[in-house]
C-alpha cells in the first residue's frame, strides 16, 4: 500500500531581489510503492512571479522504474499549460559527473524527494551537480523527509519510517553549506517529519564548512 505526502505546501516562499518581488509557488503529488523501496511517482507545477517560464526549463531525473510515467505526466501537463514549446524534459542521472544536453547555469533548481533517497556518496555527487548548475544568486529548493532516525517509527504506511532513507538534521549543511546560504521554511513543520529549504548560491565559496 503506497503512502502519500502533500509536499512543502502551496506557497514555498517569496523573495525580494532588488526592487522586484518574485513569488515562488509549487504544488506536488508524490507516492512510494512501499516502505524502503525508494520508488516514487511525482508531478509538480511551478510558477515564478506569476509568469510563464521565460527560458528553457529542464527537469533532470535520476532513473527509477517510474520515471518514464512521470515524464509522460509532465509532458501532458506542459501541453495543457500551453508551454510545451518552452519546456524541455530530460531523463538523467544527477549523480553523474556530467548531464549530456543539460547546460547551466540555471536561476532556479528544485529537488522534490530525490536527495534523501540516496546513499551518502551519491548525495555528495548530486550536490556537486546542483552546485555546478547554479550561478551566484540562483535558488535551490529542496524538499525531503527530514528527521533524526531515532525519532522515526520502526514501520509506517502513512509516512517515513526507519525502513526508508531520510535526511537527518544538519545533513543538508555538509554538501551545500559552503556554496549556498540555507534557509529552512516554516512548512512542513518538524512533527511532519519532512522539511523544505530554500538555498541561495553564494557569490563566494565559504570556508570552514563541509
Amino acid at each position: 500500500m503506497p503512502f502519500r505526502h502533500s509536499g512543502p505546501g502551496a506557497s514555498v516562499g517569496e523573495y525580494r531581489r532588488g526592487s522586484a518581488v518574485e513569488g515562488l509557488r509549487a504544488t506536488s503529488d508524490a507516492s512510494r510503492s512501499g516502505p524502503g523501496h525508494g520508488l516514487r511517482s511525482s508531478t509538480a507545477s511551478l510558477t515564478v512571479g506569476g509568469q510563464q517560464p521565460r527560458r528553457r526549463v529542464t527537469a533532470s531525473l535520476r532513473w527509477r522504474p517510474c520515471v518514464l510515467g512521470t515524464l509522460r505526466k509532465a509532458r501532458r501537463a506542459s501541453l495543457a499549460a500551453g508551454v510545451s514549446g518552452r519546456v524541455r524534459l530530460d531523463r538523467a542521472d544527477l549523480t553523474a559527473r556530467s548531464l549530456p544536453g543539460v547546460e547551466g547555469p540555471f536561476d532556479l533548481l528544485m529537488d522534490y524527494g530525490t536527495l534523501d533517497d540516496l546513499a551518502p556518496t551519491d548525495r555528495r555527487a548530486m550536490a556537486s551537480t546542483i552546485i555546478r548548475l547554479a550561478r551566484p544568486g540562483s535558488l535551490f529548493v529542496l524538499y525531503a523527509f527530514y528527521a533524526a532516525r531515532a525519532d522515526l517509527p520502526r514501520f509506517s504506511l502513512a509516512g517515513p519510517s526507519r525502513l526508508v532513507p531520510v535526511l537527518e538534521p544538519g545533513e543538508e549543511v555538509e554538501p551545500f553549506g559552503r556554496a549556498f546560504e540555507i534557509e529552512r521554511l516554516p512548512e512542513p513543520r518538524p512533527e511532519q517529519l519532512a522539511a523544505a529549504f530554500v538555498m541561495t548560491r553564494r557569490h563566494y565559496q565559504a570556508a570552514g564548512l563541509g
